[in-house]
């Protein structure tokens, strides 16, 4: 790892960690609500800026982000972070969980004693108990809190039960309403959840003792993936978001077949972790090997170059999955990390693909510089000119270090 992205990391997590200790915290959460470019806090002018205004989903990637930075930090030896981090984490997984036991589990956005906020789902699993589940999985095993790797385990199995009988729901709440791709229609079926859960499944895999049980898993959501989410068209191999519950065919909106290209090449950087964690224990098969090996780089060859856009620099948010057209020209910034990190697996899974997947992720790395600012955070958004703009991604808080600084650690 180039020096430049170590610094960058300790910057970020260091901020994270001054502002969760500082008693201008009155919550106890993790808080990045400010504004990347100025560094000024939110004011709080609109409901979803305000402090008691509190998104479940950054709280859960923050618990994932915090135990693996302290693994990261103990490598080199930067014990000082290390005890802040768990610290952090051990604080954090008591608000959190105290949180869960109040209203059954973590929504995408609650107030501060854990009530949700908004149009909340009631029945089916979310992104919110999967980002949490994952997260209170990285944060229990640092913790060696074997209470809390059993509670994770019960929320992720009810992830993933809901993922299998197609209930599982977004849960999001929209802030960009040129993002089509967040429609929540009951028609559809989404290649989202079945991609997050490889990340889920990869660390799983890493921690607990029933790897065969998650290996198989994995295997299953990657090969629905390929099955289900990608088609042959005009000699390309095309990668799509959606496709029809019932029919079983893709999904078209407004006639165009969506594909969000960061979504796609952050699924073969997850698929390409998880094939690693189930190699080094023996338990990749060689039919998924080879199916892998011949499907991944060409996967991530396509978006690439289908939503990279070179003169600007930075990735588009979504294109028709065939046609190439582009539908969304935002370019948010977490795609370029997750891109960094996708090339690192897919290269050193299957090397015979190295030579065309490493020059992209330098290519990626270049654009991402355009993002960073001094605090050490990636501005969110980019137009199709390269100027920083006003668009929400996903919530308006700052990355926990989860898309950014995780997707550059080795891991």
């Amino acid at each position: 790892m180039n020096d430049s992205y170590n610094a960058l990391i300790e910057k970020s997590l260091t901020l994270i960690l001054d502002r969760f200790e500082s008693s201008r915290n009155p919550y106890g959460f993790i808080d990045t609500k400010f504004n990347i470019v100025t560094g000024a806090d939110f004011t709080g002018e609109e409901p979803h800026f305000r402090k008691d205004f509190i998104f479940g989903w950054i709280q859960g990637r923050a618990l994932e982000s915090l135990a693996k930075h302290e693994e990261y930090f103990a490598a080199g030896k930067r014990y000082d972070l290390c005890r802040r981090s768990l610290l952090a984490m051990e604080k954090l997984c008591r608000k959190l969980e105290d949180c869960r036991r109040r209203h059954h589990r973590i929504s995408f956005a609650m107030t501060p004693d854990g009530a949700p906020l908004g149009n909340p789902v009631e029945k089916s699993r979310t992104f919110a108990d999967l980002f949490y589940g994952k997260g209170l999985l990285c944060a229990a095993a640092a913790l060696h809190d074997k209470v809390l790797l059993g509670t994770a385990q019960e929320i992720l199995q009810q992830v993933f039960n809901d993922i299998e009988a197609e209930t599982f729901v977004s849960g999001q709440q929209s802030f960009d309403p040129k993002n089509p791709a967040s429609d929540p229609s009951p028609e559809k079926v989404s290649e989202g959840p079945r991609m997050i859960a490889l990340g889920a499944l990869a660390d799983l895999i890493k921690i607990m003792p029933e790897k065969a049980v998650y290996a198989a898993k994995a295997a299953e959501y990657i090969n629905f993936i390929l099955d289900n989410h990608t088609l042959e068209s005009g000699g390309k191999l095309c990668f799509f978001e959606d496709i029809h519950r019932e029919k079983r065919t893709p999904f078209a909106v407004n006639g165009y077949l969506l594909c969000d290209p960061g979504h796609g090449l952050e699924f073969t950087g997850l698929a390409g972790r998880v094939l690693r964690m189930m190699k080094a224990e023996k338990l990749l098969d060689g039919e998924l090997f080879h199916r892998s090996a011949e499907m991944l780089p060409q996967i991530f060859i396509r978006l690439f170059d289908l939503g990279f856009q070179k003169s600007a620099g930075g990735i588009v948010k979504s294109a028709d999955a065939v046609t190439g057209e582009i539908l969304n020209s935002d370019m948010p910034w977490w795609s370029l990390p997750e891109t960094i990190r996708a090339a690192r697996e897919v290269a050193a899974l299957f090397p015979a693909a190295a030579g065309e997947v490493l020059p992209r992720a330098a290519a990626a790395a270049n654009a991402f510089e355009l993002y960073i600012q001094a605090n050490g955070f990636a501005c969110q958004t980019r137009d199709a000119a390269g100027r920083i703009v006003n668009v929400i991604p996903a919530c308006p808080d700052a990355d926990p270090g989860y898309h950014t600084n995780l997707c550059l650690m080795e891991s």
